[in-house]
């Protein structure tokens, strides 16, 4: 349905999180910004001096959805007992929890219910800092698709979008959470620094990288008189104008219809000029067509 992506490297040291579409949905922080770790290079950081949990919701219009993925690239800079994973809930008190447990070797996927997370709903041995030092970059991936819930870790970044193994994986089903907004999860203390988080929402997987705009045409030939219509996706703004080009000349559709679903997609339809019944044409496309919607 969507793709949304975020790097911390395209923002300036000192932004909070609410400026770039993520939200706080519980528990404190002695620092939350864009920092320069070293070298340069910028993340988000986050820093807890007591033990507690903290959870990212992502804003982003269309990710409160029951089929989402997130995908983050992140370090624990001060603790091997920090639990880091994904988060699936709008509120502390209501969703589900698939995290890496530092101190106890497991990585599980929680629903909370009766006030704490009490019902575990799978497990597996291992966890990321088994592979991945203080300070090492590692890949989340956390998947909810109809009833399956899972939690993909890789100790090489790059793994992920090369259709590599997880270093980590657990899976689990349940259906009693829906309509959720998706996000990161964090717990004890401990600095943790995110570089890259990626969203997909609907049949669109999480991006590893910044996502360009997309344009579908639904026909296959464009006739004077007739409908052009489609879909967009990954659009920044709403866009408001449609043109066809053939190369040489460019027809620009009069008001054409857009439908925007708020969160970068949508649909968009129109009418191509006719040819008069007598005299000339200005501007008869010939040929391949360019389509662009801006």
């Amino acid at each position: 349905m969507a793709q949304h992506f975020w790097q911390a490297s395209d923002y300036t040291i000192g932004n909070a999180p609410a400026a770039f579409g993520w939200s706080v949905q519980a528990g404190t922080s002695t620092v939350s910004e864009i920092q320069d770790i070293g070298g340069g290079e910028l993340a988000w950081v986050e820093s807890r001096s007591s033990d507690g949990s903290r959870y990212y919701q992502f804003d982003a219009p269309g990710a409160t959805l029951n089929d989402c993925q997130l995908y983050a690239v992140l370090s624990a800079e001060t603790s091997l007992d920090e639990w880091l994973g994904g988060w699936y809930g709008d509120d502390p008190t209501d969703g589900y929890r698939a995290v890496a447990d530092g101190g106890a070797n497991t990585t599980v996927i929680q629903e909370f219910t009766s006030g704490s997370f009490d019902i575990e709903l799978a497990s597996t041995t291992g966890r990321l800092l088994d592979f991945a030092a203080l300070g090492d970059k590692f890949e989340l991936v956390f998947t909810r698709s109809g009833s399956d819930i899972s939690l993909d870790l890789y100790d090489v970044v790059g793994d992920f979008a090369a259709g590599n193994p997880p270093s980590v994986t657990v899976t689990a089903t349940d259906s009693s959470k829906s309509s959720k907004p998706i996000g990161l999860a964090q717990f004890w203390a401990g600095q943790t620094n995110v570089y890259k988080v990626g969203v997909g929402t609907g049949a669109d997987s999480a991006p590893t990288a910044p996502t360009g705009p997309t344009l579908t045409v639904t026909q296959t030939e464009l006739t004077p008189g007739g409908t052009i219509s489609g879909s967009y996706s990954n659009y920044a703004t709403v866009p408001t104008t449609l043109t066809v080009s053939d190369g040489t000349n460019t027809i620009t559709i009069p008001t054409p219809t857009i439908s925007d679903n708020g969160d970068g997609t949508g649909t968009f339809s129109g009418t191509m000029p006719g040819l008069p019944t007598s005299g000339t044409a200005n501007l008869v496309l010939f040929g391949d067509v360019t389509v662009e919607l801006t």
